[in-house]
């Protein structure tokens, strides 16, 4: 089971699990940024931000900053390049265990959702994110089993694993990346970034 502990903030309690797949939706043209291998850019760079940006960043990226838990999350810098017509705000931030990750945020439902689908649209399933594996699922903490709080994408892209997850409520989502894919879901589901 995914261990995403919660506890003493708005964030919703208890553990953190995979719910049931989510249908793949044919993506038709978004605005989604793609990368030159065709996928969408949503793997944090490898070369991480060196010290604490305090300035220069736009008023939406300040915006999702100011959502992210600092205990959890931070070190941030813009990620302008990833902002499109759906992101309205992107950052490449380290996580307090050192892993690097990316943050978005969408201008709304419509564009969360353009973005999702796009993505999936890219990943051929082959068995579960707990697994290792390519996968679309949804994800829900255990205290609320019969809600899912967003999306969960799992895939290989190169040498990588990568897992990329929604908070839909808060039209925020996040991806991060790693070259041992248990070790990085085990990450996961401790992580919390949201304040």
């Amino acid at each position: 089971m995914i261990a995403l502990t919660v506890a003493g903030s708005d964030k919703p309690g208890g553990r953190a699990s995979a719910g049931p797949t989510l249908p793949v939706i044919p993506a038709g043209p978004t605005g989604a940024a793609t990368s030159t291998s065709g996928r969408p850019s949503a793997t944090p760079a490898t070369t991480p931000p060196s010290a604490r940006f305090t300035g220069g960043l736009t008023a939406a990226q300040s915006d999702l900053e100011a959502t992210l838990d600092p205990t959890e999350i931070d070190d941030c810098v813009g990620n302008s390049d990833d902002e499109d017509s759906d992101i309205e705000a992107s950052l490449t931030c380290r996580s307090s265990s050192g892993t690097l990750v990316r943050a978005f945020h969408y201008y709304d439902s419509g564009s969360l959702r353009n973005d999702i689908d796009y993505r999936s649209g890219q990943i051929t399933e082959d068995g579960s994110c707990r697994t290792g594996r390519n996968r679309i699922e949804t994800w829900h903490v255990t205290s609320r089993p019969n809600v899912d709080v967003g999306s969960l994408l799992c895939y290989h892209d190169g040498g990588n694993y990568v897992i990329f997850w929604s908070y839909d409520d808060d039209l925020t989502a996040f991806a991060a990346q790693g070259t041992d894919a248990a070790a990085l879901f085990k990450w996961w589901q401790g992580f919390d970034p949201l304040a």
